[in-house]
């Protein structure tokens, strides 16, 4: 699947990239039968200079417009795949830690808090601003009380998250 969406990826931006560069090709060769043309007819040097100036006006202006569909592409991709590394990375993992915690009733609070901060501290830049201000008080003060929070905030960012991602597909 990965190496699928990669292919197709590289084709447009190979289309993004080939279409100016056949384009230029193309307007270049019509400027060389042109000035052949113009020479053939008398005319002056400088309605030929007038000519190739505004051709190449317009190969500069297609080739832009390539060049910002290839890097707006580019950034929409590199925000695709940071919210999945976020998704996947942080958020998932830590929700069914959660949920694990909730169904072993037998392991004491204090060692599941201990190995939720020893899992996922190294996750923490990943996660919303606003769910690492409440993890931050929980890892600083070992606070129990904003376990709530905590849960609530990792749905909240789910689904935010899940949102932007499909919006950006």
């Amino acid at each position: 699947m990965c190496k699928k969406y990669i292919g197709l990826r590289l084709k447009e931006m190979c289309g993004c990239f080939i279409l100016p560069v056949v384009l230029t090709v193309l307007v270049l060769m019509l400027c060389i039968l042109f000035e052949r043309f113009v020479l053939w007819l008398g005319f002056e040097t400088q309605m030929l200079s007038v000519a190739v100036t505004f051709a190449l006006l317009v190969i500069t202006f297609l080739y832009t417009q390539a060049t910002v569909g290839i890097v707006t592409e580019a950034k929409k991709d590199r925000q695709i795949r940071f919210i999945e590394k976020r998704l996947e990375n942080f958020y998932y993992p830590l929700k069914l830690r959660l949920i694990y915690f909730e169904r072993d009733d037998d392991k004491p609070l204090d060692d599941f808090a201990f190995e939720l901060m020893d899992s996922f501290s190294k996750y923490i830049y990943l996660a919303s601003d606003e769910f690492a201000s409440i993890w931050e008080g929980f890892v600083e003060q070992f606070d129990m009380d904003l376990y709530p929070n905590i849960e609530k905030q990792i749905e909240e960012d789910i689904k935010k998250y899940e949102r932007e991602l499909k919006d950006l597909r």
